[in-house]
Formats: structure tokens, sequence, C-alpha cells
């Protein structure tokens, strides 16, 4: 049997003061070590990013999910992971250190407090290639150094 190579993947982004946090179940988690390819990923695949409460309401499985609030994000990759077929890898979890508003040209509609509003990353970033050499090397946490870092902090 071939390994499936998954995870469920919280993305850490920035918007000004505000932390946002978006669930993917990607493959091949090794290429979100390079903000570079997280770019590229994001613009290239990212469709319409909706707030976690409108995904939930309509189990939408073609968009990707936002939260600003932390305990949400992991809550839903948790629910992700007991209610699908489990990916190989668990959950893990990004800080890409990248400013939302680089991936956009504009944000319309979108109210980040309130969580409401479509997020539509609308720039485009090309495939840097496997011969990339990393801006900044990331790093990837466990769901384990994900619960020790916020109960320990």
């Amino acid at each position: 049997m071939m390994s499936k190579d998954d995870s469920i993947l919280i993305l850490r982004l920035n918007l000004k003061t505000n932390k946002i946090y978006i669930i993917i179940w990607i493959q091949y988690i090794e290429n979100f070590l390079d903000k570079k390819f997280i770019r590229y990923y994001l613009s290239n695949f990212g469709y319409d990013i909706v707030p976690f409460n409108q995904y939930s309401k309509n189990n939408n499985p073609g968009k990707w999910s936002y939260t600003i609030d932390f305990d949400k994000a992991l809550k839903f990759a948790v629910n992700m992971y007991m209610h699908t077929e489990q990916p190989e890898y668990g959950i893990k979890y990004v800080d890409t250190k990248i400013e939302l508003s680089s991936l956009l040209k504009s944000i319309n509609s979108f109210d980040i407090n309130r969580e409401s509003g479509y997020i539509t990353i609308d720039r485009e970033f090309t495939n840097p290639g496997p011969s990339r050499l990393c801006d900044e090397q990331l790093q990837i946490m466990n769901l384990e150094e994900i619960l020790y870092n916020k109960y320990n902090n």
C-alpha cells in the first residue's frame, strides 16, 4: 500500500495586528517550509476562503476556512481529522510570517474582527520549483508541540 503523505495544516498569517488561521488538507507538507511555496500555493489553490462559521453551516469542502481564533482553528482541524479519512501525518501548524495583504490586490467586504466576508487571494505567484532556495526556513509543528506552546506560554 502506498503512503498518502497527507496532513491537515493550520497556516497562520498576519493581517496588520491580527492573526488569521487557514485550515487546509494538504500533501507533501515539507513544501510548506518555504514562504515562496506557500505564496504560490495560496494564490493558485486558495479559491475563496470563507469564515469558519460559514464553512461549518454549509459544510462546503470546496472552500477553505479561516478564523482569527486559534482555539476555533484547532477545533476545526480536530473535527476534520476525526470525521474524515484520517491523514497519515495528523495535524500540523506553520506560522508563515506572511502578511495577508501581500497576497491581495484589495480586501473587499472583509471584516477581520467579525469574521465576515470571503477572502479571495487575487495576486498570482509562480511555483518556485524544486530547486528553490528558501528565503526563510519555517518550522512545522506537530499537534503535541502546538498544545505544549499554547498551555506553557
